[in-house]
Parts: structure tokens; C-alpha cells; sequence
């Protein structure tokens, strides 16, 4: 734990070079979502969900810095936010309520596409609106519990020095250091908006899936059609589920530490960085997997 990479300055540097690696590919995504004529039914949904999966690396990354110290949940900011005023707590109910929004973007490219294919004359088209809200209003609002009902700073400070002494006493003494809880209170909002975003996706998926089976039947789409469909389908999933295969393994590290009440910070430090890079990763793979963006790649070089 008293390595380089267990030190802030490491994390600093880390964060200024994904930076300089991070802006031009999500610029250069987000102008082949945007322009791409080939994808164009889908093109707003996609938008919206690599907007937010921006925001979400960047946030982890340069502007909050996050310094945590799990299985604490504990830590202090140092991006460019905290230059600007936002305290930790602030920055830690944004974290989280971008990584909801995230979730339900997912959900969104999902629901966008059976809106297009199969909810013509379907009821769904008529709630579809209200429905979205009420997601939104929970993105906003799920994670407030947590941040009003932080512990005493100073006891907590106190009972974490006992708990884990290993922790150099002077991070406790950073002046943007935060314990957001001692207990899992936090978790379980986190837990929520995950089951939630997944549920709702799995039920979309299935429902276009669904469909595409009777349509195959009855004939009701061309071939080239329903093999189109089923082609993007398949891309789109791959894209979404490796981003959250790169979110995953760091929950799972974090699951793991809290119950086993182990401390190393330069896993923690680790995998702060991974979630910074989960952005990254779906643009990646969004230009890889999506033939129009690969192609377009291509003529490039």
C-alpha cells in the first residue's frame, strides 16, 4: 500500500493520459452516431446512452479524481470539479446518478427499437412517455437518501482509524474527505437501479426477440429485413454488455472487500481507473462491431 501506485500522483497521471486518449475517440464517436445515415432510427437512443457514458468516465476520471479507500466507503476528490467548488458528497450523488442514467439509456436503446418495429398500433406507444419520466425522476432522486443522511464526520473519521489502521492518517485530514457511510445503507440503491435498468432491458429484449420469431413465421417482415434486425440486435448487445463486464469486475472487487474487510489501495486505485474506462470501451466497441462505423473506419486509413 506504500507504492507509487497507491498514490494520488499516480492516479493523477493515469487520469491526464486516458484524457488526452478519451476525448478525441468519444468525440469521434459521438460524429458517427450522429451522422451515420445508415442508423438513423436509432440514432438519438445511441446518442443518448454514449452521452451519458462520457460523462459518467469523465467524471470518474479528471473531474473528481476520487481517491477511495474501500472497504471503506470513504474517500477524497481532487478533479477539476472540486477547483470549481462541488464538494465530495456532490460529486458522489452525481457519480452515482450518472452511472443510473447510464443503466437506463440501455433500457432505452432497447424500448427505441421495439417502439420502431412492433408498437405501431400497441398501447405501449401511448405510455411510453410517463414511463420514461418515471425513470428519470428515480435517477435523480435515488440516491439522496444516502448523501442527506451522512454520518458525523469526526466519529466516523475516528471509528475508521480503528477499523483500518493501516490507512495513512493523513488522508483523513484531506480537506474534501467524505465517509458517505458505516454501514451498506448506500448499497442498496445501487443494487436497486442495477436490477431495475437489467429488468427492464431483459424485457425489451425478449419482447423484440419475441417477435422477430413470429415475424419469421408469419412473414410479415422480408427476410433481409428480419436478418438486418437480427444483425443489429446482436451488435447492440455485444456493445452494451462489455462496457458492463468493465463494471462489473470492479463491484466485484468492491462486494468482496467490504465483506472481507480488506484494504489495498493500489486495487483500489485499480479499479477507480477501470470505471474510468468503461466509456472507453463501449465506443470501442461500438466502432468495431457496428458495420457502417467499421466501414467508415476503414477509409480512413
Amino acid at each position: 500500500n506504500f507504492s507509487y501506485f497507491a498514490t494520488p500522483e499516480f492516479l493523477t497521471i493515469t487520469f491526464h493520459i486516458l484524457t488526452i486518449i478519451d476525448i478525441p475517440i468519444h468525440m469521434f464517436g459521438a460524429y458517427l452516431i450522429q451522422n451515420s445515415n445508415c442508423m438513423r432510427s436509432v440514432k438519438w437512443s445511441m446518442l443518448n446512452l454514449h452521452f451519458w457514458s462520457v460523462l459518467l468516465d469523465w467524471l470518474d476520471g479528471f473531474l473528481s479524481r476520487p481517491f477511495m479507500l474501500y472497504p471503506a466507503l470513504a474517500g477524497y476528490t481532487e478533479g477539476v470539479l472540486v477547483r470549481l467548488g462541488m464538494s465530495t458528497a456532490a460529486m458522489a450523488y452525481l457519480f452515482f446518478t450518472l452511472f443510473c442514467a447510464v443503466t437506463i439509456s440501455i433500457f432505452g436503446i432497447m424500448e427505441n427499437i421495439f417502439n420502431i418495429l412492433f408498437a405501431e398500433n400497441h398501447i405501449w406507444r401511448k405510455i411510453r412517455f410517463p414511463y420514461f419520466m418515471i425513470n428519470w425522476i428515480f435517477v435523480l432522486t435515488h440516491f439522496l437518501y444516502p448523501i442527506f443522511n451522512t454520518p458525523n464526520q469526526k466519529h466516523a473519521i475516528e471509528f475508521l482509524k480503528n477499523r483500518l489502521p493501516e490507512i495513512d492518517p493523513s488522508v483523513f485530514r484531506h480537506p474534501n474527505f467524505l465517509v458517505l457511510s458505516l454501514d451498506l445503507k448506500p448499497v442498496f440503491p445501487i443494487v436497486l437501479a442495477c436490477f431495475l435498468g437489467t429488468w427492464q432491458t431483459m424485457v425489451f429484449v425478449y419482447l423484440i426477440v419475441s417477435n422477430l420469431e413470429k415475424c419469421a413465421k408469419t412473414m410479415t417482415l422480408s427476410k433481409t429485413t428480419l436478418k438486418m434486425q437480427t444483425k443489429f440486435l446482436r451488435a447492440i448487445s455485444i456493445q452494451i454488455v462489455v462496457p458492463l463486464i468493465v463494471l462489473a469486475m470492479p463491484m466485484f472487487y468492491i462486494g468482496i472487500s467490504i465483506v472481507a474487510n480488506f484494504y489495498n489501495q493500489v486495487l483500489n486505485i485499480l479499479i477507480t481507473i477501470i470505471v474510468s474506462t468503461h466509456g472507453l470501451a463501449s465506443t470501442f466497441v461500438m466502432l468495431i462491431i457496428h458495420e457502417p462505423y467499421w466501414k467508415y473506419c476503414r477509409t480512413l486509413f
